[in-house]
């Protein structure tokens, strides 16, 4: 909010937090409309290993809060003769290292989605092949890597999306003085600023 001045904040030497205005601050926020109006094109990499060749968006795809943004996944199989009712799709969100939360899956028809992006995560279904996601009004906690698995029968492959967020960066020291607060007490003090700490890459940019 424009009443909120951010303040800087003190975590290990120095650390940062991800600041990302609200539609009330028009030079950091694009509205949802404008967002959807957009459409990213990215080109892929493939990996041709297996009978399931999965394709996703090298980098990065990057939306603002409260926008919608299409995760790309595209597959097909060697031979083509697979019935489509046979193929799972699964998106997972890496939280950490070897850790995933569920987020979507996908069985010929039926379709289940998983916690806080229940209502916000739909299938592109942009023809045959695509296991692309649309997630809908996106929040901080989206920031990250998501996994695309497809799976037909005993073959699978896997690709990944990372998911950047547009805002901006900026140092916040906490009342009691810098250098005063461990990881955690950073994350909570992130989100007494409506904000999450930056990673390398954000503040780096």
């Amino acid at each position: 909010m424009v009443s909120k001045q951010p303040r800087p904040l003190a975590f290990g030497k120095m650390s940062f937090v991800v600041f990302i205005l609200t539609s009330t601050v028009s030079v950091a926020s694009l509205p949802a409309d404008m967002a959807k109006g957009r459409r990213k094109v990215v080109h892929v990499l493939e990996d041709d290993t297996g009978a399931v060749i999965v394709q996703t968006a090298p980098g990065k795809v990057v939306t603002h809060r409260g926008g919608s943004i299409t995760l790309p996944c595209r597959f097909h199989h060697e031979p083509e003769n697979t019935d489509p009712d046979r193929i799972r799709i699964k998106w997972t969100k890496v939280t950490d290292v070897l850790q995933f939360e569920d987020v979507f899956v996908a069985l010929g028809r039926q379709q289940r989605v998983f916690g806080s992006y229940k209502g916000r995560v739909f299938l592109e279904q942009a023809g045959p092949g695509d296991a692309s996601v649309i997630i809908q009004n996106v929040t901080l906690e989206d920031y990250g890597r998501f996994e695309c698995e497809v799976t037909d029968d005993m073959e699978d492959d896997t690709g990944f999306v990372n998911l950047d967020l547009e805002g901006v960066v900026f140092p916040y020291f906490p009342r009691e003085g810098r250098y005063k607060l461990n990881y955690h007490q950073g994350e909570d003090a992130c989100k007494q600023q409506d904000a999450i700490l930056a990673s390398h890459a954000q503040l780096h940019k």
